[in-house]
């Protein structure tokens, strides 16, 4: 069995059996492994895209569950392999083909941009179960907007 972390945050969107959640930063985000699948919106907030098994509708609260090894995977395919192309094709430019080393470091960084680009225009073909999950849903009334708007004084 697995590690999993658990989140809480609210819909944004929710569309075709998928949701966009925001996660408002904890003390523990900072130590978290888990801030690399999720996008920064603003200097508090992130954003997730998981499985909406539940058909939640914008504005609910929701708990999602995010597998360990998945993070591992992401971690590896965000950080490891480029520093390995880099490096790799570094050393490779300098020593096998004997190039001037601003050529060498501009041609690495290029192989590098170019994984990148690939990874990103592979995002959407990510297969559904290795994202994040809702694992349970409170939805909102209208009583939890009303009790959430600021009183105005008169």
């Amino acid at each position: 069995m697995s590690e999993l972390l658990i989140e809480e945050g609210i819909v944004i969107s929710s569309k075709n059996g998928f949701a966009d959640i925001e996660i408002m930063d904890s003390a523990n985000c900072d130590k978290c492994s888990a801030k690399i699948i999720c996008k920064p919106s603003d200097s508090e907030r992130r954003r997730i895209k998981v499985i909406d098994p539940y058909n939640v509708g914008v504005g609910d609260f929701v708990k999602i569950s995010i597998e360990g090894f998945q993070l591992v995977k992401a971690s590896f395919l965000l950080y490891g392999m480029p520093l390995i192309i880099l490096l790799t094709s570094l050393l490779t430019f300098l020593n096998y083909y004997k190039m001037d080393e601003l050529v060498a470091t501009l041609l690495s960084m290029g192989l590098t941009a170019i994984y990148f680009f690939i990874v990103y225009s592979l995002r959407e073909h990510i297969s559904p179960e290795k994202l994040p999950k809702i694992i349970s849903v409170k939805k909102t009334t209208l009583n939890d907007i009303a009790d959430s708007r600021p009183l105005s004084e008169n």
